[in-house]
Formats: structure tokens, C-alpha cells, sequence
């Protein structure tokens, strides 16, 4: 029989354009697969760099009292107490690859930065942060946007460090 296919016109072309197709199938499943890493990724990080914007705040918060914090650039020079600095460098939301958070002003009326969010509104992979109580207000999200990385007396710390730390 593959005698009889060799003589005809055409097989081998069919053959590569079968192969090609098959290639592409299969990379087009790698591909879907690799984004989906990547994104997981990106929300880890997320999770990550809010958390160390929000752990600045608190630490701004317990060193300068009620002096008001007006911009995120504050938190990177020293403290006056510990002699180190807050945050190392203003990280980029990494579900938009720009330092634009936005910031959430606190409920007194005065011109202060009490937390931040993304400005992305993409839909998260994971939306259940039942387990963490500090994160519970992640859940059911339908946006990056509504993560919101809040300074909070009653917060503890620990529990973000292990919503980062997690198995997805």
C-alpha cells in the first residue's frame, strides 16, 4: 500500500501539512498553558508587592503617628527609628507593568494615602481567600482593581505572607 501512495502526486505535501497541523495543535496548548503560569505568577507577585506597600504604611502608621502620608515616595526615605527605610523602591503593579496604583485615600477626610490597589481590570484566576482572614474581602472579586491592600490596626501581617506562600 505505501508503494501505491509513493506514486501518487501530492502524499508527501499532505504528510508535511498533516505534521505542520499537528505541531501547531500542540503548540497553541503550550501556549495556552504557559499564560496561564504566567498569570498565577503575576497574582502571586500582586499579592506580594501590595503587601509590601501595605506593611510600609503600617510601619509609616506606627513610626509618624498622625502626620499624614501624601505620597508613596515617603515611605522610601528612612526611619527615623530603625534607621531603615519602608519600602526598598516603589514596585510596579505587575498586572500592568507601571507604578500606577491607585491610591485609596483614608476615610478622614484628610488628603492621605491609607492603601493601594491596581488600576488593571482584568478577571483574577483566584477568587477564593476564604482560608485567609485578612484577605477575605478578595473574595468573589471580578477585578484586579478591587484587590485592595488597606492598611488596618486589626491586620496581621502574617496572614498575606501565607496567601502568597500558598499552593494555587
Amino acid at each position: 500500500m505505501l508503494l501505491i501512495l509513493k506514486n501518487r502526486k501530492g502524499f508527501t505535501f499532505l504528510l508535511v501539512m498533516m505534521t505542520v497541523m499537528i505541531l501547531g495543535i500542540m503548540l497553541g496548548l503550550t501556549g495556552q498553558s504557559w499564560r496561564m503560569t504566567m498569570k498565577r505568577e503575576k497574582e502571586k507577585e500582586l499579592l506580594f508587592r501590595g503587601s509590601q506597600i501595605k506593611e510600609a504604611i503600617e510601619s509609616y502608621r506606627g513610626t509618624a503617628g498622625n502626620v499624614p502620608l501624601y505620597d508613596l515616595k515617603v515611605l522610601l526615605q528612612k526611619d527615623p527609628v530603625t534607621r531603615r527605610r519602608r519600602l526598598r523602591r516603589i514596585y510596579t503593579d505587575p498586572m500592568t507593568g507601571k507604578a500606577d496604583w491607585t491610591l485609596i485615600p483614608s476615610s478622614t477626610g484628610i488628603k492621605d494615602i491609607n492603601g493601594v490597589a491596581s488600576t488593571s481590570n482584568e478577571t483574577p484566576l483566584k477568587v477564593s481567600f476564604a482560608n485567609i482572614s485578612s484577605l477575605s474581602s478578595f473574595t468573589g472579586t471580578k477585578k484586579y482593581s478591587d484587590w485592595k491592600f488597606v492598611y488596618d490596626r486589626n491586620n496581621i501581617r502574617a496572614s498575606i505572607h501565607n496567601a502568597y506562600h500558598e499552593e494555587w
